[in-house]
Order: structure tokens, then sequence, then C-alpha cells
């Protein structure tokens, strides 16, 4: 009987089959020899670990897909690069395309230009690219909230329409803050943000 997927004989005739070893596949039965993943690429597969999925090195992979960057890197432009201390880099890498961005940085979305945040430290929560800030809030960095959440310095709704997340009405500020010429909208404050990574 041939080998299956996932596993060959090394000698022609020979019953016993070995399973391809990590970092090779075999997609078709009654092979002599498994097929290498790209450089650097690692079979692996999506498995429960101490109650917690993430992607885990494997042997007699069959195809081609289950090939990708181990953990602690992240593939770009075909290539495994390492991802770094996920504190500095705001990444954290667990294999194959499993790339979230850590607790207190930002990214837009899944190019991975990444951005530390600075100030309160529950604005930018993590998580996958284009979705890191926290409820309520927006732009780079979640420095800003959104137009109906938006409250003055001393704490007066500006222009806000709809309702807030408690579900109350918004109503625009009875009265401008003082130096606030009538009419004038306040400008939302720059974003403090740390670009680090291209």
């Amino acid at each position: 009987m041939p080998c299956l997927a996932g596993s060959v004989t090394s000698v022609q005739g020979m019953e016993e089959c070995e399973l391809c070893a990590v970092g090779t596949y075999q997609s078709e039965t009654g092979q002599d020899t498994c097929d290498e993943c790209p450089t650097d690429q690692i079979t692996s597969e999506w498995a429960i670990v101490a109650g917690a999925y993430k992607w885990v090195p494997v042997r007699g992979a069959q195809n081609a897909s289950s090939c990708g960057c181990n953990q602690g890197f992240r593939e770009v432009d075909g290539e495994c690069v390492e991802c770094g201390d996920s504190s500095i880099t705001g990444l954290v890498c667990g294999g194959k395309d499993d790339v979230m961005v850590a607790a207190g940085f930002y990214a837009a979305d899944d190019s991975f230009s990444v951005f530390k945040c600075h100030g309160a430290a529950g604005k930018c929560v993590g998580g996958e690219a284009g979705s890191t800030c926290a409820a309520g809030r927006r732009g780079t960095a979640c420095a800003f909230c959104w137009e109906a959440l938006r409250r003055t310095h001393r704490s007066q709704y500006l222009l806000g329409h709809g309702r807030d997340s408690h579900g109350a009405t918004m109503r625009r500020p009875l009265r401008q803050p003082s130096g606030q010429p009538s009419g004038q909208s306040l400008a939302s404050p720059r974003p403090h943000v740390t670009h680090v990574t291209g």
C-alpha cells in the first residue's frame, strides 16, 4: 500500500512510511520525498495549548497551505521577518498569519504601520489592526472621541448629535468655553504619537 499524503518512504518498495518533517509537506500518495516550505517557513496547525488556541509546529503536513512563519515572525513580501519585542515594536506575532497589535499601540490597517499611544493607557486596547481603539475612540493613536461623545475641557458636549453609548441624547453646549469666540469650532488636539514601524 502506498504512503498516504503527508508521509513518504525513503526506500522504494518498502511499506514503512515516515511523516514529513516540520517545514515540509507532501500532497500526493506514494511519494518518496517531501516538498519544502519556502525559506524560513515551517508547517504548523491551529491547536489548543494550555486552554488557548495557537499555531504549533506539525509533522505530516499534506499541503503548502500548512506553511507559514514561526511564532515571533510575520510574513513581509514573502519573507519571514522577526517581530521583535512587542513592548517596543507593538506587534504580537503568534505564527503564520496571526499578527496582533499589542495593547498601548495603534495600527490603522494590516500594513502594520504601528504607532505607540501616549497619555491614557486604556485608549489603545490592542487586537486586530484597524480595531485597536477603546470604545468611543477613533483616529491615529485613538486620540479622538467619536463626534457624539466629544466633550470640552469643561465636560460640556460639543456639537454632539445622535446618542451616546448610554442612550442619552447629545446636545450643543449652552455656552462657549471662555476665550472661544461664538460660532468658531474648537480644533481637535494633535495626537502625541511615536511611529515605531514602517
